[in-house]
């Protein structure tokens, strides 16, 4: 079964300054992700690790922002992908669909 999901990021400078939420920074950054066969969704946000196991996943390009595998490195490993957001930002919540 394919699912389907986005996460985001804004700088954690920002957040601070403005106190406003992740998606209403102007550094927000969105990442949506399509996966079959996903499995043990997991975030670490004191480390800013989203990981999963899946058969296969594929980013949607038309749904998530310019410049984002700058933000958003990933590595696969057998079915477990890791994405690493850098510690200047701050990982959002993973959110089902593009929104």
């Amino acid at each position: 079964m394919q699912v389907v999901f986005s996460i985001g990021a804004a700088l954690r400078s920002e957040k601070v300054k403005t106190a406003k939420r992740i998606n209403q920074c102007g550094s927000f950054i969105k990442l949506a992700i399509i996966a079959e066969g996903l499995e043990n969704p997991r975030t670490d946000e004191r480390k800013n690790i989203v990981s999963f196991d899946c058969d296969e996943f594929g980013v949607v390009e038309e749904s998530s922002s310019k410049g984002w595998e700058k933000l958003f490195p990933y590595k696969r490993n057998g079915k477990t992908v890791v994405i690493n957001v850098p510690e200047n930002y701050i990982l959002g919540p993973t959110i089902p669909g593009y929104q």
